[in-house]
């Protein structure tokens, strides 16, 4: 079964590789049958070394954006990476199910309210050996440091710094209705 499943990696890379030219990546990945991989108008994607992404998940790099993932990433099952900029992960991170990670946003304003067309963009940096818990969406112009913990459900946007946990605070709210 291993070696059917290196067999199929190997022949899905070279496929990868051969219809999109913006997609660099060794040979050597666990990446699951199920993963949707788009690059569009310029779109690149480079995975380092012994990456392993889980059913469901997606890759999309558009407009000359980038997604650059490093060595010993995982990626858990049903995780969306969108990229029209720039989105770096560094090695040895974890995501967990349902990681959204994307550097645009549809422009809107209160006038015409939001544009099909029109993105605002920015970038986003993700330390080594960080990881990323359940249900987390990271926004357009988002760095967070080395070795951080991000706990589950959190919306993050701007600077984290090294070595930082971020959790939400949960109060469970129960009253008697009658």
């Amino acid at each position: 079964m291993i070696y059917f499943l290196f067999l199929y990696n190997l022949i899905r890379i070279s496929f990868f590789k051969l219809r999109y030219s913006g997609f660099k990546a060794s040979f050597f990945q666990r990446i699951s049958p199920s993963i949707e991989i788009k690059l569009l108008q310029g779109g690149t994607i480079l995975l380092g070394e012994n990456v392993c992404i889980s059913r469901n998940s997606s890759l999309v790099a558009t407009n000359s954006g980038s997604i650059t993932i490093g060595d010993r990433v995982f990626m858990n099952q049903n995780c969306m990476i969108s990229a029209k900029s720039k989105i770096s992960i560094g090695d040895h991170c974890n995501f967990g199910p349902n990681v959204c990670v994307f550097d645009n946003d549809h422009r809107y304003d209160t006038v015409n309210g939001v544009s099909a067309s029109e993105y605002a963009i920015g970038e986003i940096s993700i330390g080594s050996g960080t990881w990323i818990a359940s249900n987390v969406v990271i926004l357009r112009d988002t760095t967070i440091g080395k070795n951080c913990v991000i706990g589950a459900g959190c919306v993050i946007k701007g600077v984290v710094p090294d070595n930082t946990m971020v959790f939400m605070e949960r109060n469970q709210i129960q009253k008697n209705i009658l």
